[in-house]
């Protein structure tokens, strides 16, 4: 699997007004909604591989859902989004995303909006996502609210703009003073965060599970990460995706023993935590008698430190 983490997903989007035509004979009625003019929305992507279940990679994104409400400038803040998202995959920037489900102003004169969020969930009345398959190996993202304008003032140089909203964890296995050579990291798991429960599209605002602090969250088990000199690192599908501002902890088992990280520090501090939309590479070192973490920052975000020792 390939991943490439951007800091941001941005999609251009442009609104074209077509109009329908009535038939040649002149003598069918004509939809109210044809009658409308289409929506186009076209996306400025780069090529990219995507997982639904891994770190998003590149600016091409399968499965985005969107979803729509049509109301007066006025009326926009207490009119609920409809709660059936729109499916769709952004593949290149010339084609509209929404070219198998049409999508057409109101004749009656109402704006549309658009919000759109990432991955699938179920959605009620007053905007609030609920997911109920996160595992720490799904990217959550939320895009802002787009006004699209109305039929006959659409608006022009649209952009649906996707942020990260939890921290990415990577992890490299390396050998240090007095460790054997032919060790293995077989398992790992995360402690002290929680996973998407919710989250509010009005402001990206998130409710967390309340088990995962105490259980973990298994970023993987029956590896085979060779501890060595020159650093194991995970693949993008062993990465997690979690709750930002806390202070994790990690349990660590080998093919000789079992390690545990007491707390992982950022940039050699106690008090600095995780910050969501950064990616987190933490290195964990293994010497004879304990292991050492630190982290470094990749695509997400500046570059971070962090460490971290094992009893």
């Amino acid at each position: 699997m390939k991943t490439l983490v951007l800091s941001m997903i941005s999609i251009a989007a442009t609104v074209a007004a077509m109009t329908a035509c009535t038939s040649e004979s002149g003598n069918d009625p004509i939809n109210e909604i044809e009658k409308g003019s289409e929506i186009n929305i076209t996306a400025n992507v780069l090529k990219a591989e995507v997982e639904t279940k891994a770190a998003v990679t590149g600016n091409a994104l399968e499965g985005v859902q969107i979803l729509r409400k049509d109301a007066k400038t006025a009326d926009a803040g207490t009119t609920n989004w409809e709660t059936t998202p729109i499916e769709v995959d952004i593949v290149d920037a010339s084609t509209n995303i929404f070219n198998s489900q049409k999508q057409y102003y109101k004749p009656t004169g109402e704006n549309a909006y658009f919000i759109g969020f990432y991955p699938k969930g179920s959605v009620d009345d007053s905007g609030v996502v609920t997911f109920t398959s996160i595992t720490g190996k799904e990217d959550v993202l939320l895009s802002n609210e787009l006004n699209a304008g109305a039929r006959g003032s659409a608006t022009s140089d649209l952009k649906l703009t996707f942020s990260h909203k939890l921290a990415l964890i990577k992890f490299t296995f390396k050998q240090g003073t007095g460790y054997p050579a032919d060790d293995q990291v077989t398992s790992l798991t995360v402690k002290g965060a929680e996973l998407p429960a919710t989250m509010k599209l009005s402001d990206g605002t998130i409710a967390y599970t309340t088990d995962k602090a105490a259980t973990g969250i298994s970023a993987f088990a029956g590896g085979s990460y060779t501890i060595s000199s020159s650093g194991s690192t995970t693949n993008d599908a062993d990465a997690l995706m979690i709750e930002p501002g806390k202070d994790i902890t990690l349990d660590i088992t080998t093919s000789k023993g079992s390690f545990t990280v007491s707390k992982v520090k950022i940039n050699g501090s106690d008090s600095e935590k995780t910050v969501e939309g950064k990616q987190y590479n933490i290195s964990i070192t293994f010497n004879a008698k304990e292991a050492s973490a630190n982290a470094t920052i990749n695509p997400w975000g500046d570059p971070i430190s962090g460490e971290g020792t094992t009893e």
